[in-house]
């Protein structure tokens, strides 16, 4: 005997919740796999940028902040910087690059760059 159109809504309802919850299922360990592979690569990174620096344990968030600041604003380090992020930029999709925080149309040290050219005019500026 054929169910009833109410009973086969219901089922039908009953599939699409079930599909909801296991889409939300997938979702949540999407996130939690992003999650474990962001917080692998700061362990990574900041056990690099400890390696590099003298005495990294008695520096403060600020101090490195300002070290890497510095560094990261100085011509060699732009010039190696640039070229890498332009390949990253035609090599990864662009979700990717922006979930880094740099578009792929302006990589972030540009605007650092400028800034750095503009200084040496401000500080001529300020002693005329």
């Amino acid at each position: 005997m054929p169910a009833s159109r109410t009973e086969k809504i219901e089922r039908i309802q009953a599939e699409i919740k079930q599909l909801e919850n296991q889409k939300k299922k997938l979702m949540q360990q999407e996130k939690e796999q992003e999650r474990k592979i962001r917080t692998r690569r700061l362990i990574e990174r900041g056990a690099i940028l400890e390696s590099l620096l003298d005495r990294a344990d008695v520096l403060t968030n600020e101090d490195v902040k300002a070290v890497l600041t510095a560094a990261l604003a100085s011509g060699p380090a732009i010039d190696v910087l640039l070229p890498i992020l332009k390949r990253q930029n035609a090599a990864a999709p662009t979700k990717a690059i922006t979930a880094q925080g740099a578009k792929p149309e302006a990589p972030p040290l540009r605007k650092r760059n400028a800034e750095a050219a503009k200084a040496p005019e401000a500080t001529q500026n300020k002693g005329a």
